[in-house]
């Protein structure tokens, strides 16, 4: 975790220091953990400033520490790339602020929300997450000045998102709203490795697996086997093709099949339950049909 001010780290503890995380998308020039090898390097051009500037940020709300994934993890290192992966949704909840930087939004221009609905960073995986996990989160223009709070943009978040509001406020609401409609919330959303599309789903769904990047497209298949161990909601299976292929197996093979979910939001959460799993043990076949346990 990068250090916010300059004073020596405190001794170990067992509770954890406060801290906030810094949310935006990679821009050549920006440091990452390999460049720290050199701090003439790391202390040269863009990537530095916004680095300082997410840290003063950090400062004004009294906090010593901010996490930067890109600063703070070795992606050389398997075992820490895996752990960084499997932790962000934690890390990013417990946080205190989340400070999104929109590099490409500038309130020096007209049309402010027009440039948030075209931001990158409403387009990326991982951002999806970023949005929803913390409580507090900030969102700056390229001058660092500030937009507004996901608090005071909540309305025009949602309809850009098009994620429920009752999410938006309180990640806690995630269990109550159907599987389809939260693949659906990433249907448009780019990702720079293919498996990306299903880690950064992992805390949504609150399910653990492995990170194995080069397995491809398999990523999205384990996250459907593991979503289906720990939920009766059959909305998993109601995803609709992208290609014309005439035979498919049960899963969908992207978040993009679930894109249709986003024209179902209603008052009461969608979810289509199938039965649980003591009842599926105890499934008959009755007159070619199988029983209703309903």
């Amino acid at each position: 975790m990068a250090r916010a001010a300059s004073e020596s780290p405190p001794p170990l503890a067992v509770d954890p220091v406060p801290y906030a995380v810094l949310s935006h998308c990679y821009e050549p020039g920006d440091i990452l953990f390999v460049d720290l090898n050199s701090i003439s390097a790391a202390s040269s051009g863009k990537g530095i400033a916004k680095l300082r500037d997410a840290c003063r940020v950090a400062k004004s709300w009294g906090l010593d520490w901010l996490w930067v994934d890109t600063v703070c993890t070795d992606r050389r290192s398997s075992a820490e790339q895996s752990e960084a992966v499997l932790a962000s949704f934690r890390w990013l909840r417990d946080c205190q602020v989340c400070i999104v930087y929109l590099g490409d939004v500038s309130q020096a221009k007209e049309d402010v929300h027009g440039q948030l609905r075209l931001s990158r960073w409403m387009q990326r995986c991982w951002t999806l997450q970023e949005l929803i996990a913390p409580q507090n989160v900030q969102f700056y223009d390229q001058q660092w000045t500030l937009i507004g709070t996901k608090k005071s943009l909540l309305p025009l978040l949602s309809e850009i998102t098009s994620i429920d509001i009752a999410i938006l406020e309180d990640a806690g609401s995630l269990p109550d709203f159907s599987v389809g409609q939260k693949m659906s919330w990433a249907a448009c959303r780019k990702a720079s490795t293919i498996e990306d599309q299903a880690y950064s789903l992992l805390g949504i769904f609150d399910v653990s697996m492995p990170v194995l990047y080069g397995e491809g497209p398999k990523a999205f298949i384990r996250l459907e086997e593991e979503i289906m161990k720990d939920t009766d909601d059959l909305t998993l299976l109601a995803w609709q093709a992208n290609t014309s292929q005439q035979y498919r197996g049960l899963l969908a093979t992207s978040p993009s099949e679930f894109a249709h979910f986003t024209a179902l939001q209603a008052t009461r959460p969608l979810r289509i339950r199938g039965p649980r799993k003591q009842e599926a043990e105890n499934l008959r076949p009755t007159q070619g049909r199988l029983q209703d346990f309903r």
